[in-house]
């Protein structure tokens, strides 16, 4: 990852989606997956529906945004040193 920046959610977010995936599953939550090997370039709720279950299906689809408000306040964080880099060659 040449970015810095957005290396910290790009590390972080799987560990959450993870981590929350596990805890929903020893809780009885969420089924456990049927092993089955889902075909490359499944789309995310088929994936989940193919693993044995709706609600992998969902909750797939739920951490979709919960991984982009990870990601959200790094991307803010690199738009504004970038708006700055920007205003700064401007004024050069």
């Amino acid at each position: 990852m040449m970015n810095p920046i957005l290396a910290i959610p790009f590390i972080i977010s799987p560990i959450v989606c993870v981590v929350l995936g596990y805890l929903l599953t020893i809780t009885n939550i969420l089924p456990i997956p049927i092993g089955m090997q889902v075909p490359f370039g499944a789309p995310i709720f088929l994936s989940g529906l193919l693993q044995g279950s709706w609600k992998l299906g969902l909750i797939q689809l739920l951490m979709v945004p919960l991984s982009a408000a990870i990601y959200y306040p790094f991307v803010r964080i690199l738009d504004k040193k970038n708006l700055e880099l920007e205003n700064q060659s401007e004024e050069d």
